[in-house]
């Protein structure tokens, strides 16, 4: 069916792109999108090589998503029960000498929040349970699509931490990724959770030799998907021209996702520790894992693959062996 005027389906406008502070402010304006929301999470291993997950994200004037994740020897990411202890209430985002902070607003110090997003870094405090901050690993990068009626503008930027997180001494990669919609709509209820999304991976890589490499890998339905990558010397590459092939473990959650995409092939692999809990009434699995350039075989220091995978039946077109 011939789709109406304003509606190019899945294809995306995608690139890199400066991460303002006019980007972050709540009462921005891109496309003619409001910001919904500032996601941060960060992808963190301990000195004995465990996982953890910090989880937040911020809407216009109040914080109430907020989790840690820590997974045990030999186990899964589990929601740790001092989460509770995370500020959930009212925010600011003010900025300050060129910085934003996005800051809880309330007199609980052991529970505040507070999260500094500069041209140069972050720096991300959680009370007493986590307290990071690092370098940008390079430019953000951004991507734009329609449908009838309405659009998305997405944004993100990610960063080399180190820290302590649930008194550990850890270090990887944050992450802050920001949507633009239209008034009353968000992720799930947008064509991306009613059917388009099939999966979407945020990726940075240290390698053993320190360098560094990031990505954003997403393939759906409709011609939805892109890949976009940082490479080690900082050169960016971009399309729209991407194939996928997945294969998943009997519970559900994906065991490798290979992206193609020019003369590039680039699999990701979940963390042995690597499956987060599953939300009720959603059936997007989120997890963590690594992703490297096919036929690489230097060791990967530190990792964020952050992972989107939809199993309520649309992944089947990509999953291998599947009917």
């Amino acid at each position: 069916m011939v789709k109406p005027p304003g509606d190019f389906g899945g294809a995306c406008l995608i690139g890199e792109c400066s991460f303002t502070s006019d980007l972050l402010q709540p009462s921005s304006t891109y496309f003619g999108l409001q910001k919904t929301g500032s996601y941060l999470y960060g992808t963190l291993s301990d000195e004995e090589g465990n996982l953890l997950r910090i989880l937040r994200g911020v809407e216009a004037g109040q914080s109430t998503m907020c989790s840690v994740f820590v997974a045990e020897p030999r186990g899964q990411l589990q929601r740790d029960l001092r989460s509770d202890q995370m500020w959930s209430g009212p925010t600011s985002i003010v900025g300050d000498d060129g910085a934003v902070v996005f800051a809880s607003v309330g007199p609980d110090e052991r529970g505040s929040f507070r999260f500094v997003n500069s041209a140069s870094g972050c720096v991300w405090t959680e009370g007493d349970l986590v307290a990071v901050s690092g370098d940008a690993v390079g430019p953000a990068v951004q991507w734009f699509n329609t449908w009838g009626g309405g659009a998305c503008f997405s944004a993100t930027s990610k960063y080399r931490v180190r820290g302590a997180c649930v008194g550990r001494a850890v270090e990887g990669f944050v992450g802050h990724e920001i949507h633009y919609f239209p008034v009353g709509f968000n992720w799930l209820n947008a064509p991306y959770g009613r059917g388009r999304e099939i999966c979407w991976q945020q990726i940075a890589n240290e390698y053993d030799d320190g360098s560094m490499i990031q990505a954003t890998f997403a393939y759906g339905v409709d011609g939805w998907g892109f890949a976009m990558l940082h490479d080690e010397q900082g050169a960016f590459f971009g399309t729209t021209d991407v194939r996928a092939e997945a294969t998943v473990r009997a519970n559900g959650y994906p065991e490798t996702i290979r992206y193609e995409f020019a003369d590039q092939s680039w699999t990701w692999r979940i963390d042995p520790q690597g499956e987060r809990p599953s939300i009720a009434g959603i059936a997007m699995l989120g997890a963590d894992g690594t992703c490297v350039r096919d036929g690489d075989t230097r060791s990967v220091r530190y990792s964020m693959g952050n992972s989107d995978w939809w199993s309520d039946g649309r992944a089947q077109r990509i999953i291998r062996g599947a009917s």
